[in-house]
Formats: C-alpha cells, sequence, structure tokens
C-alpha cells in the first residue's frame, strides 16, 4: 500500500480500533467482537508485515488480519494467505483476513474471496478470505456508522458527487456528539489525505475551505504537520499554499498570517515576539507563501526568514 495512505489508514485503525472493526467485519459478513486487542503484526521470521492485526473476542474468537490495498497487486490473494498462515503459526487460531480496497483500482478479476492452488490431480488447497469495497458502500450508513470510520465516507462512490455535503454532515456529527478537537482534526487530516487517492488536489483543498470553520481552525496545520511526517508535506503545503497565493480563493492576508503563525508554532513551539509581530504586519501574499512553504525546509527556528 503506498506510504502516505498506508500511514493515514494505520493510524485511523490504531486510534479507533473498535470502530473500525464495528464497521468493517459485519460489511465483509463477520459479527462483530464484543473486545478487541492490537497485537504485532510484523511477521520478522518471514520479513513481512501485514497491515493490522487483532486479537477479537466472541461471538468470534481468534485473530482478525485487516489488508488494505489502493492499488492492482495480482498476487494479492497469496500473499494474504502467506500472512493468515504466519499470524496463525505465531498466535493461532482461527484467523479471518478481509481485504479492504480503497479504490476501483485495486480491484481485479482475481479478488474473487477464494485463493486456490491446483496440480494434475485438482484442487490441492483453498483459502477463503473477506473482500470490502469501499466505494461500493452505501453512504449513509458510513454516515451513521462509527466515528472512526467516517473518513472512509468520502471515498465512496455517492460521496463523489457530493464532497461538500458529506464534510458538512461529517462536521454536523463532530459537534453533535462533542467530539474533542484534536480527535476532529485527525479524523479530517486523514479524509483530506485519503481524498487523493479519488480526487485533484486542488478540488480537495476547495471543499475543505468551504467546511463551516475550517479557515479559523488548526487542521489546515494539523493536515500540514501530519503530511510532513509522511513524507508528503511538501505537496500538501504547496497545494494549500498556492491556493492561498490566488487571493480569496483561499481565504484573506489574516487567515495567510494564522497559517503562517501556527505551522512555526507546531514545528518550533512558541514564536519570538518579534517575529509574530513582523508576520502580523506583512501585507505580501507571495512573501507569506514562500514562508509558509520554507517551514518544512528548516531544521532550527533561528533559519526562518520572511
Amino acid at each position: 500500500m503506498s506510504k502516505p495512505f498506508d500511514a493515514t489508514l494505520k493510524e485511523l485503525v490504531d486510534l479507533h480500533a473498535a470502530d473500525w472493526l464495528a464497521w468493517l467485519l459485519p460489511a465483509a459478513g463477520l459479527p462483530a467482537p464484543t473486545s478487541a486487542v492490537a497485537v504485532d503484526a510484523d511477521l520478522s521470521t518471514v520479513t513481512l508485515a501485514a497491515d493490522k492485526v487483532f486479537q477479537v473476542g466472541l461471538p468470534l474468537g481468534g485473530y482478525v488480519h485487516i489488508e488494505a490495498q489502493v492499488s492492482h497487486e495480482t498476487a494479492i490473494a497469496g500473499r494474504i494467505h502467506v500472512y493468515n498462515c504466519n499470524i496463525r503459526a505465531r498466535y493461532g487460531g482461527p484467523v479471518r483476513s478481509v481485504l479492504l480496497l480503497l479504490r476501483r483500482d485495486a480491484d481485479h478479476p482475481g479478488v474473487t474471496g477464494v485463493f486456490e492452488e491446483s496440480d494434475e490431480r485438482g484442487v490441492r488447497l483453498r483459502f477463503d478470505y473477506d473482500v470490502v469495497r469501499v466505494w461500493r458502500q452505501p453512504l449513509a450508513a458510513m454516515l451513521n456508522g462509527p466515528v472512526g470510520t467516517l473518513p472512509l465516507a468520502l471515498l465512496t462512490d455517492e460521496a463523489s458527487t457530493a464532497v461538500p455535503s458529506v464534510l458538512k454532515s461529517m462536521s454536523e456529527r463532530f459537534v453533535k456528539e462533542k467530539v474533542a478537537e484534536v480527535s476532529v482534526n485527525r479524523l479530517l487530516a486523514a479524509g483530506f489525505i485519503l481524498m487523493g487517492l479519488r480526487f485533484d488536489q486542488q478540488n480537495i483543498v476547495n471543499w475543505f475551505k468551504g467546511v463551516q470553520g475550517m479557515e479559523e481552525s488548526t487542521t489546515y496545520q494539523w493536515i500540514l504537520a501530519q503530511g510532513e511526517q509522511r513524507g508528503v508535506a511538501r505537496g500538501i503545503a504547496q497545494g494549500i499554499a498556492q491556493g492561498i497565493a490566488q487571493g480569496d480563493e483561499i481565504g484573506t492576508l489574516r487567515t495567510r498570517r494564522d497559517d503562517l503563525l501556527a505551522s512555526l508554532r507546531k514545528r518550533f513551539g512558541a514564536v519570538p515576539v518579534e517575529l509574530e509581530q513582523r508576520i502580523s504586519t506583512e501585507t505580501n501574499a507571495e512573501r507569506l507563501r514562500d514562508a509558509l512553504l520554507s517551514v518544512f525546509d528548516i531544521e532550527r527556528l533561528e533559519q526562518f526568514t520572511l
């Protein structure tokens, strides 16, 4: 799985494991477990690492292995079988494997839910796994499902022509359920990054700009910081900063200054009063844009120039 999306999805599952299993297993036709505990998915004895493995309670019992895929891989079923066997050898069983396809590019005729090996005497091995195709999931069910899986609603076919209303529904639910700001920022940041699997970057920026209160929130800065950790910060920063440089498309000068200050604080902590005053009085949009991009290239605040 591509690294930026892999890191984003794994973080979502780590932070909202119960939500994910409560959604994913019924979507795969399996009962939701009463409990789940993450176990080490690094199968180092065979230099493999499965995406996520959980020890689950009744009514399932045993282990659930989740493997996410964003691109075509002809041998994916065989690889899942290897993971399943090694998880069983390491922890015991039963082990149920679920392949989560995040977009159509990952689908192909070989993804049937069955892996078989045959010889001249017929089928010698049969392994069954479950497949969940995110784009086919009902949008209403996703929006009303567990909070931790809300970002996936943005990848459904139904959402593709109604992204602004989906973002609005997500935001309204966060408010209604009083979801903590740090969790809201993580979920929206995950949605922002995962939408890159399906949509043009500039459209994503514009859609997120339209979320009520987005420009005044810390979410953009959170996205930039998370993107930096995943090695995609410059791409995301450029997408936002280029939009910022286009005047009203992203926001006012005040918002541009706030974005820069928030990014500096996120990376380096407190900002000296003199520097804050200089940023707060800067009126050159190009200079603010260049300064925002430079935040991701420097190691110390002393290297920052405006």
